[in-house]
Formats: structure tokens, C-alpha cells, sequence
């Protein structure tokens, strides 16, 4: 076997590292699995024989202890010395990224996609160095001015999201994103020049900060896709030069201030001489998906 696809991240279910998948020394391909609290060091050290895998999903970490962190942590760099180009990781809000990822000694430099989910306060210091990385997804508690103008330096990056599951809206993630906005100065600010190939700009979260685009602001940016229930705002679209089309997804149950702030959004886009185009739609918070 190759590709071994497992679980559901929208359901939060995932597989069971075992040890029969570990064998698995063919797989390119292992999606979905948990790195469950209390694993055999065993288990983890026989990641490390899986040098042939490509692709590398974890939905959910446990709460690691008694070095277990630093037992995935040296399979992921290992795995990353090999083959590996595309990784996505979910610490489940366990504070494995923030910890541990963070404090690479031999960070996955050569990946191609890298997904960091979870509890994120700060980029991985080592993420400058990532020169090939063309798709980019973290969590949006990593979301400040200092990290926009980290990521604007990757010469490979084409598309770039912030996201956060709808189930972790709570006054912790809500505090986070409230402190990163203050340190920011108060908005978000997308500063001008780099980011010389990015072409997409994603957020995905319940929550959404005030942005504000500068001129100059990431020239090659075709397409702007904003999903949230609540908003603070969003200013200087016209400052996005190559800004083609705007997709706005608003929860069918927000705010009364988030839906007056969804509709200035829509006029702001609208108002833009020869201006991207506008597709307006909605999501269901009762539904799994988000």
C-alpha cells in the first residue's frame, strides 16, 4: 500500500498511530491519524521507518509527556530529511507547535505545503529558511503585522490561509486574537512590497480582526477569500493592485454589528474603479463544515 487515507478532520475522527501502520514502509501517503496521549516510545521511533512518505497528515495530538514530544519531533525531522514535501499538522490546542515544532533543530526546510493548526501564538522562528514552500496554511492565533512581514520574504509562496475550527471560538482564542490585534497596533496591518508570487489570501476563522491593506500591499494577489461570523473590518482592497475576484462567506447566524461591517466590506469592494469581482454567500455554523 501507497496511500493510506484515514479519517474525517471536519468530524474531529481520526487513526490511531499503530503499530501495523508504521510497518507500512511503502506508504507515500498517511492522512489522518492521532498521536494519542500515552503512545509506546516504540510507536514513535517507528515513525522513522516510513522514509518513503511524501505526504504526512496528523489530525490530532495528544497530551505528550515524558518525551514523547521530542520522539515526533525527531520522526517529523527525520521523515523531512527524506521525502517528505507536503505536512500538516493539528496539536488539537495541546501546545505541541508552540513548544516543541517551534524549537527545531532541523526543521522541515524542503516542504513544499506545510499546515500548522492548533494552538499557534507565534510562526516557527525557523520558517524563513523555507524557500521552496509554495502553499502555507496556520492557525489564525498566529496572526499578527510581524508575521505578514516574515511570510512576505518566501520566494516560493503562492497561497497563504489562516484558519481556526469553529469549535475553538472560546475566550481563550478570542483573547489571543484580541492581544495579537493590540500588539499590532491595533489593526492588522499588510504592508507594502514582498510576497512576490503570492496569488492567494485565505481566512477562514469564526473571529476576524481588522485588516487594513497598505499601498503596495502584496501586488500579485488575484483572489481574496473571507469566511467568518464575526468582523472587525477590512480596509485598503483598492491598495491590492492584482486583486481579481473577492469571495465573502458570512455565518447565516452573525452578529448585528458583523452583519453591518460584512455589508461596508461589500461596498468598499464594489466602489473600486475596474475592481475585483464580488461573490457574496453564507455557511451554516449547525453543519460540520468550516
Amino acid at each position: 500500500m501507497e496511500h493510506l487515507l484515514a479519517g474525517n478532520k471536519n468530524k474531529r475522527h481520526a487513526l490511531t498511530l499503530t503499530e501495523e501502520v508504521t510497518k507500512m514502509t511503502a506508504l507515500q501517503t498517511l492522512s489522518g491519524v492521532e498521536i494519542c496521549t500515552g503512545l509506546a516510545k516504540e510507536l514513535l521511533r517507528a515513525l522513522e521507518n516510513l522514509t518513503n512518505l511524501k505526504k504526512f497528515t496528523i489530525y490530532k495530538v495528544g497530551e505528550l509527556a515524558n518525551g514523547n514530544d521530542e520522539l515526533l519531533l525527531s520522526a517529523i525531522e527525520h521523515l523531512s530529511s527524506c521525502s517528505l514535501k507536503h505536512l500538516a499538522i493539528d496539536d488539537n490546542f495541546t501546545g505541541f507547535l508552540d513548544r516543541s515544532l517551534n524549537a527545531s533543530q532541523a526543521p522541515p526546510e524542503h516542504l513544499h505545503t506545510l499546515g500548522l493548526s492548533g494552538l499557534l501564538s507565534q510562526v516557527p522562528m525557523w520558517i524563513d529558511r523555507m524557500h521552496n514552500l509554495e502553499k502555507l496554511t496556520l492557525s489564525v492565533t498566529s496572526l499578527t503585522t510581524d508575521t505578514l512581514l516574515v511570510l512576505a520574504e518566501l520566494p516560493e509562496l503562492f497561497s497563504v490561509t489562516f484558519s481556526l475550527d469553529a469549535v475553538k471560538s472560546d475566550p481563550i482564542v478570542l483573547k489571543i486574537l484580541h492581544n495579537n490585534t493590540l500588539e499590532s497596533g491595533g489593526k492588522i496591518f499588510v504592508l507594502a512590497g514582498g510576497f512576490r508570487k503570492l496569488k492567494l489570501l485565505r481566512f477562514r476563522t469564526p473571529v476576524l480582526p481588522l485588516l487594513s491593506f497598505e499601498d503596495g500591499a502584496m501586488p500579485e494577489l488575484e483572489r481574496l477569500e473571507l469566511r467568518f461570523k464575526m468582523v472587525e473590518g477590512v480596509y485598503g482592497l483598492e491598495n491590492l493592485a492584482s486583486l481579481q475576484q473577492v469571495l465573502l462567506t458570512v455565518s447565516s447566524q452573525p452578529p448585528e454589528d458583523a452583519k453591518a461591517k460584512a455589508s461596508q466590506i461589500k461596498v468598499l469592494a464594489s466602489l473600486i474603479p475596474n475592481g475585483p469581482s464580488l461573490v457574496i454567500d453564507e455557511y451554516n455554523e449547525s453543519s460540520k463544515e468550516q
